[in-house]
C-alpha cells in the first residue's frame, strides 16, 4: 500500500500520550479529521499500526494530535519517529497540486524542447515550493514552483516542462 505522509511524529507533548508531530502536509484541515483511522507508518520496518484521531490542534508547524488507546507518555514514546499516514488513494488534491513522491522521478524539459535532467527532489526555503532538477555532468538547477516557470505537469508521462531564465542554468 503507498500511503501520504501527513506528519511526523517527533516528540510527546505532555504527559497524556499526546505527540508533537511535525506537519508534512499543506492540508491539515482537510486531512484530520477526528474519528479517523490512521497509521503509524515505519519506514525502516515497513510496518504500521491503525489509531483513531481523538483530537488535534494546530501548533504551526507542528501539529498536537492525540490518539484514542495511547494515555501516557511511555505510551506514545514508542511510536516517536514513526510517520502518521494515510493510504494515497485517500489523499485528494485540489486541481495543480501534486504529491512530492509524483513528482520526484519526472523527466524536466525546457520550454524549447531540451531535455534537462530528472526531478529529484521537492523543497521549500520559503513559501514557495521548488524543483531540484539533477543531470549527471551539470551541476543542480533550481526552478520554483510557480506558473511562471512550470508551464506543464504530466504525471501519467512523468514529463515536467519548465521555462529557464538567465541564471537558473
Amino acid at each position: 500500500m503507498d500511503y501520504i505522509y501527513l506528519a511526523k511524529l517527533n516528540k510527546t507533548h505532555g504527559v497524556r500520550g499526546e505527540f508533537k508531530a511535525y506537519c508534512l502536509t499543506d492540508f491539515p484541515k482537510e486531512r484530520l479529521k477526528k474519528g479517523r483511522s490512521y497509521f503509524f507508518f515505519n519506514e525502516k520496518t515497513q510496518e504500521s499500526s491503525s489509531f483513531t484521531l481523538h483530537s488535534w490542534r494546530d501548533a504551526s508547524p507542528f501539529l498536537i494530535l492525540k490518539f484514542d488507546a495511547i494515555d501516557t507518555i511511555e505510551q506514545a514514546e514508542q511510536y516517536l519517529g514513526l510517520f502518521l499516514a494515510i493510504p494515497k488513494e485517500d489523499a485528494t488534491l485540489p486541481d495543480n497540486h501534486y504529491f512530492i513522491s509524483d513528482l520526484i522521478g519526472c523527466k524536466a524539459y525546457s520550454d524549447e524542447g531540451a531535455e534537462l535532467g530528472e526531478v529529484i527532489d521537492v523543497f521549500s526555503y520559503s513559501p514557495i515550493n521548488n524543483l531540484r532538477i539533477r543531470k549527471e555532468g551539470r551541476k543542480d538547477i533550481q526552478v520554483p514552483f510557480l506558473d511562471e516557470f512550470v508551464k506543464e505537469v504530466d504525471i501519467a508521462s512523468k514529463k515536467v516542462v519548465v521555462h529557464l531564465i538567465e541564471g537558473m542554468l
